[in-house]
C-alpha cells in the first residue's frame, strides 16, 4: 500500500480526484487519476493528518464558490483575450501558479507550464508540484508531470504523457504513447503493461486541461470526452452553469463555469467545478472538488506568467 493509499484510508476508504475528472468507481464514490493534482489531494490530508497528531491548531476557511480568496495583483490581465491567440491557433505558452488548499488548509502551489515544443510543431504541458512543508511528507517536490500534443482543427490530439512521483518506486508512475494510425495508447501505468483502444477525442490528465481551453476558444462545448485514467478508458461530462464575476487575486474577472462528473456516476459522487475566464484565453481560475455543495479541495489562481 503507497503513501495516498494509506492516507485514503484513513480520510474513510475513498480515494481523492484529479483536475480532469469527475466522479465514479465500483461504489459510486469519486474515483480519478494519480495526477499531481490526486497527490495534492493527498498532500492536503496529510497535513490535516500531521497537524492532528501534533495538536496544531490550523486557522483559515475555505472561501465559498462565489468568494475566492483574493491576493495582491501578481500579473496585469489583457483587458480582451490573449494577444496572439484565435480561434485556430488558441493556445499561448504561459506558466500559471495555483494556491491548493483542503478544507481551508494550505497544501502548498501548483505550477502549470505550457510551451511550444522545440523538437515539434506540436505543445508540452508541464505540471510541478511546490507543496507546502508539512505537504512534503507526502508529496515530492521533485514530482512532474508532463503531456506532450497536437493541436489540431478539432483540437487537442495527445502523443505521449508522462508521470513521475519523484521517488525511487515506480509503481505509481505512467508513461503513455499514443498511436492514432493504429488506435492504439500504449505503455505502462501503475505497475504494469497498458494497451487500450483509442476513441476519438481520447485524452489524457494533461491533455484535457488543454483541450478545455481550446474548446472554449474555438466555440466548441467540450461535452463528453473519454480520458486514460490509471488503467482504464472512462468518459467525462462537462456541462455549462453559467456564468459568475468573482474576485481573484489577478482581479475581478468575468468567468464562465462548467462542472465535470463521470458518465454513468450516482449522486453521491464527487463533483469538480472550473471557473474559465475568456478574458485569459479561458484559462480556469479557480477549480473545485466538491462534495454535494460543499467544496473539499481547492485550486485558486495566484499569478499567471504569458511568454
Amino acid at each position: 500500500m503507497n503513501q495516498v493509499e494509506r492516507i485514503e484510508r484513513v480520510e474513510g476508504g475513498v480515494p481523492a480526484a484529479g483536475a480532469g475528472a469527475g466522479a465514479g468507481g465500483l461504489d459510486g464514490r469519486a474515483r480519478a487519476p494519480r495526477t499531481l493534482f490526486r497527490g495534492l489531494a493527498a498532500t492536503a490530508l496529510g497535513v490535516a493528518i500531521v497537524v492532528a497528531a501534533l495538536a496544531s491548531p490550523v486557522h483559515g476557511a475555505l472561501a465559498s464558490s462565489t468568494t475566492p480568496p483574493v491576493g495582491a495583483p501578481t500579473a496585469t490581465p489583457p483587458a480582451v483575450g490573449v494577444p496572439g491567440t484565435t480561434r485556430a491557433n488558441p493556445l499561448r505558452p504561459h506558466v500559471v501558479t495555483y494556491r491548493v488548499n483542503f478544507k481551508g488548509m494550505a497544501g502548498g502551489v501548483l505550477v502549470l507550464s505550457l510551451k511550444q515544443d522545440p523538437a515539434s510543431d506540436g505543445w508540452i504541458y508541464e505540471t510541478n508540484a511546490k507543496p507546502s512543508f508539512l505537504a512534503r511528507l507526502v508529496v515530492s517536490a521533485n514530482s512532474t508531470e508532463r503531456g506532450w500534443f497536437d493541436l489540431t482543427p478539432e483540437g487537442v490530439r495527445p502523443k505521449r504523457y508522462l508521470l513521475e512521483d519523484g521517488t525511487r518506486e515506480t509503481k505509481r508512475d505512467a508513461d503513455l504513447q499514443y498511436d492514432w494510425g493504429a488506435g492504439r495508447v500504449r505503455g505502462s501505468a501503475r505497475g504494469g503493461p497498458l494497451d487500450l483502444p483509442l476513441e476519438p477525442r481520447t485524452q489524457d490528465a494533461m491533455s484535457i486541461r488543454a483541450a478545455l481551453i481550446a474548446d472554449l476558444q474555438a466555440g466548441r462545448e467540450p461535452g463528453t470526452i473519454p480520458m486514460v485514467d490509471g488503467r482504464e478508458l472512462k468518459h467525462f461530462v462537462y456541462r455549462r452553469e453559467g456564468t459568475a464575476k468573482i474576485p481573484t487575486a489577478l482581479g475581478e474577472l468575468d468567468t464562465v463555469i462548467y462542472t465535470s462528473t463521470r458518465r454513468g456516476a450516482d449522486s453521491r459522487a464527487r463533483t469538480w467545478k472550473y471557473w474559465f475566464a475568456p478574458s485569459l484565453g479561458y484559462v480556469p481560475v479557480r477549480i473545485e472538488q466538491r462534495e454535494g455543495s460543499e467544496a473539499r479541495l481547492t485550486f485558486a489562481i495566484r499569478e499567471v506568467d504569458w511568454r
